[in-house]
């Protein structure tokens, strides 16, 4: 079952009369009413936004918005990262959107002049994914939002970053970058970012890749793009420090993936932050720990004060 913002509304409304006569929520209510955690949103181009058990639609919830690759889709990708399994354990509302489907039928996101809108459509994915962010206002107190994504949406990840996008704290994308161009993001405000990228990866390089063709740009490595966020956050770059290195890669034996982290001087509490998967590949084989690591990082990690 699944409840409009009416409908909904109508629920609570039912639930407080209901206690208010000396009635039980649980025993009153129908079974698929007080466990409904999982809503459509979206309209025409519809995205699943979760929930927490329990979520009693009146406190603050962080946003975690999760973007599939080109040609994945949203319930792959979660299944991959296992985001879901984090959200009653972390408390945040997770919203899985679909890129749009090409002539190809392959789903895509409109990142960048590199990646993916090999059709010209010209679609504003930044709009849509700001219209979802609205919509999952009705349900809940949207609080902090943050935008991880693989692949495309690493790169989508990234465009929302370059632009703007509103209550945007933290992006962490994974085998995605930004435009070669570094005007292209100017003017955006600086927001704590987790690059994590494999050295080994075919697919987007490492070290980033320069103009194709005329019509088609190139982007910026993995040091690089985290090096010029951490410069727009006045972090200094040569301050940078070194953390323990950890296993998040089940095809590399032992703790494959350094990380090197900015933080010292950056403004607001930001932090940038290189997670290097040493011979990773572009499709990373995640340990049973990473989505926990990565969600920590989300919370608790980005920001040196809690705000």
């Amino acid at each position: 079952m699944r409840l409009t913002p009416r409908s909904l509304f109508a629920c609570i409304l039912l639930t407080f009369l209901l206690v208010a006569c000396g009635g039980s929520q649980n025993e009153l209510l129908p079974e698929s009413v007080t466990q409904q955690t999982v809503f459509t949103i979206g309209g025409d181009r519809p995205a699943t936004l979760k929930l927490p058990m329990g979520y009693d639609f009146m406190g603050v919830l962080p946003v975690v918005i999760a973007l599939h690759g080109h040609p994945g889709n949203s319930m792959g990708f979660d299944a991959s990262w296992g985001l879901s399994e984090r959200i009653d354990a972390d408390n945040f509302a997770l919203i899985l959107p679909e890129g749009t489907r090409n002539p190809a039928n392959r789903r895509f996101w409109n990142a960048t002049g590199y990646c993916c809108d090999f059709f010209e459509s010209g679609v504003d994915d930044v709009a849509y994914l700001s219209s979802l962010i609205e919509e999952a206002g009705e349900y809940i107190q949207v609080g902090h939002i943050f935008s991880v994504g693989h692949s495309n949406g690493g790169f989508m990840s990234y465009r929302l970053a370059c632009e703007g996008f509103p209550g945007l704290t933290a992006i962490a994308p994974l085998a995605g970058s930004s435009f070669l161009d570094p005007t292209r993001c100017e003017e955006a405000p600086p927001v704590s970012v987790l690059h994590i990228h494999g050295t080994a990866d075919p697919i987007v390089l490492y070290a980033g890749r320069e103009r194709i063709r005329m019509n088609r740009d190139g982007y910026v490595g993995a040091e690089d793009v985290v090096a010029r966020w951490a410069k727009r956050a006045g972090c200094d770059l040569s301050k940078a420090e070194e953390l323990p290195a950890i296993d998040i890669d089940r095809a590399n034996d032992g703790a494959e993936t350094d990380r090197i982290r900015y933080r010292e001087g950056c403004q607001d509490g930001i932090t940038v932050e290189l997670w290097k998967i040493n011979e990773g590949s572009h499709i990373p084989g995640f340990t049973p720990n990473y989505a926990e690591l990565l969600i920590d990082w989300l919370l608790n990690e980005s920001r040196t004060e809690a705000s």
